[in-house]
């Protein structure tokens, strides 16, 4: 294992910490979920999950980012997006979480050679995390990690409309 792995072996009892995230492998996934998951029908049919390679490559890609970026903390990385107001900040969010995080670039080049961004992803992260702890989580200082000044900057929500304005 990795040396930056090594020093957040005090989470490892945690299923989803930042080094349990790190080292997941396919087959490790899939046997701690097949119990979870529907059994097999009388003809035979399994439930799988789809994708499950890529889906355990980004969940390496985000423990690792963590361990590397943000001392193996999701709370350090909240801490980071607080501006010079003290207030937390979506923007910088979607910023931080894009930079360290490669499976949340949702970027394309055009048809007309155009480089594109749509940070979608990290756009739905951010306002997920608002969504699920509002004002409610303190950072060490006492102020709200999560009570972002500008989320209503965030624009990416509705799928169908963004192919349709770019046309």
């Amino acid at each position: 294992r990795d040396d930056a792995l090594e020093e957040n072996d005090e989470e490892d009892t945690y299923a989803f910490s930042p080094s349990n995230l790190a080292s997941m492998t396919v087959s490790s996934i899939l046997s701690d979920i097949q119990k979870h998951l529907p059994e097999p029908t009388e003809n035979g049919t399994c439930y799988l999950i789809p994708n499950a390679s890529e889906r355990v490559r980004l969940l390496n890609e985000l423990g690792h980012g963590l361990i590397v970026h943000h001392s193996g903390s999701a709370t350090c990385m909240l801490e980071k997006c607080i501006g010079p107001s003290r207030k937390p900040s979506a923007v910088k969010l979607v910023d931080i979480i894009t930079s360290t995080f490669r499976g949340f670039r949702d970027e394309s080049v055009g048809a007309k050679g155009r480089h594109v961004f749509f940070y979608k992803r990290s756009q739905i992260c951010v306002a997920d995390i608002w969504a699920a702890f509002g004002k409610g989580q303190k950072d060490t200082l006492g102020s709200t990690l999560t009570d972002f000044v500008d989320i209503s900057e965030l624009t990416t929500f509705a799928d169908y409309r963004v192919p349709q304005l770019i046309r």
